[in-house]
Order: C-alpha cells, then sequence, then structure tokens
C-alpha cells in the first residue's frame, strides 16, 4: 500500500489501530498499524481536540485546521462524563481529504451546465465532500460571482 493511497487511520479503545487504503479501484485495504491494541491513551490524544467544542454532541467531527482532514470521534452511547455531560471518546478516525482537480469534467458533466439545487448522498468515503470542494473552486473562479461556503465543522476547505 502506498501512502499517497491512504484514505483513513482508524483507533478505537480494545482494538488494533488500522490504516485503510483505497486502491486505483476503490476499493478498500485494511492494515494494521501495530499489533498492540489501543488503550485510553491512545484516544486521549485526539479527544482533547474535541474538548470545548460546541458541536460535538450533533457532528461528532471536526475539520483539521489549515487542511482538508477530518477527524470523527467514537462515541459509547451510554456513558456520559459526570463533569463535562459529554459522551465518552472510545476511538477516533482520522480521514484524509482531497482536492482533486477537474474531478467533476470526468465524473458528472452534466452538472456543471445545470442551474437546480443538488442533493449529494452516497457513504462514506466516496466523495462528496471532495465534489463539494471542486464545485466551490470552480464557481469561486467566475468573478462574477461570490461564493460563501457555510461548514460548521471546517470539512470543506
Amino acid at each position: 500500500c502506498r501512502m499517497d493511497n491512504l484514505s483513513e487511520i482508524y483507533i478505537q479503545r480494545g482494538r488494533k489501530p488500522e490504516a485503510i487504503f483505497a486502491d486505483e479501484r476503490g476499493c478498500k485495504l485494511r492494515r494494521e498499524l501495530t499489533p498492540n491494541a489501543c488503550d485510553e491513551h491512545d484516544i486521549a490524544l485526539f479527544a482533547e481536540t474535541f474538548q470545548g467544542d460546541d458541536t460535538l454532541g450533533t457532528t461528532h467531527r471536526k475539520g483539521v485546521a489549515g487542511t482538508l482532514h477530518r477527524l470523527s470521534i467514537i462515541v459509547h452511547p451510554t456513558h456520559v462524563c459526570a463533569v463535562t455531560k459529554q459522551p465518552r471518546v472510545i476511538g477516533v478516525t482520522a480521514r484524509v481529504g482531497r482536492s482533486i482537480h477537474g474531478i467533476l469534467e470526468k465524473m458528472a458533466p452534466i452538472l456543471l451546465k445545470t442551474t437546480q439545487s443538488l442533493l449529494l448522498i452516497g457513504r462514506p468515503g466516496v466523495g462528496k465532500t471532495t465534489v463539494l470542494r471542486e464545485f466551490a473552486r470552480m464557481l469561486s473562479e467566475d468573478k462574477g460571482l461570490v461564493v460563501v461556503v457555510v461548514d460548521k465543522t471546517n470539512e470543506i476547505a
């Protein structure tokens, strides 16, 4: 597996950490990072990123400032911290964000000509955010348009 094909890193308490790669066809390949299971200390490295974040209870994810990457937390459904009232974080997924210039022309050239609303639906990791980034980039190149992106979790840019 090549590092430029890295898609996600997944860690969860009690499980071995994994790197997830996407091959040229989009198939996911999982590789263990270490033979040891993750513990509270591993999770705490990421969990601190979400402290004081008002969107934690609703989105469970946050963009990494200055990058296109995203962190998503996995919370225990019933355990809540007595002090902060926040759900207990038991895992983190770090997703590698990418901007792929020209993807819209290849995937869906008809979308570039429409003025209608657009709804993107799909499984995680299929490219919804990548397509939105490309739309925003292309629209912003038109000097006659003002492009505003409302992105509460900093995932788009």
